[in-house]
């Protein structure tokens, strides 16, 4: 079956493009941070020094904000099931009385 709403469709799309994206942010600062060890001196920035993000900087950003992604894609999902997940029509031949 096709989604025929375009403006679900879009909507649906973005938001799980969302997601996909904290996915990915997340596999790849997680595979950053294993690379160092997750060690203290690598972990710890120099308070003298400018402080910019790091990737345990990013990976704490970008997990905050997963549970509102999920919910936003759900609220979605769950606002448009009707549209989304359409009954199976019952054959009227089997139907038994």
């Amino acid at each position: 079956r096709h989604l025929t709403d375009t403006n679900l469709q879009t909507r649906l799309y973005k938001q799980l493009l969302t997601v996909e994206d904290c996915a990915v942010i997340l596999q790849q600062t997680t595979s950053a941070l294993n690379m160092a060890g997750w060690t203290l001196h690598t972990l710890c920035q120099d308070p003298d020094e400018v402080q910019t993000p790091d990737q345990l900087d990013r990976f704490v950003m970008v997990a905050r904000t997963v549970p509102d992604d999920i919910k936003r894609l759900v609220s979605i999902i769950y606002a448009n099931s009707k549209l989304l997940f359409k009954s199976p029509q019952k054959d009227p031949e089997s139907v038994e009385d």
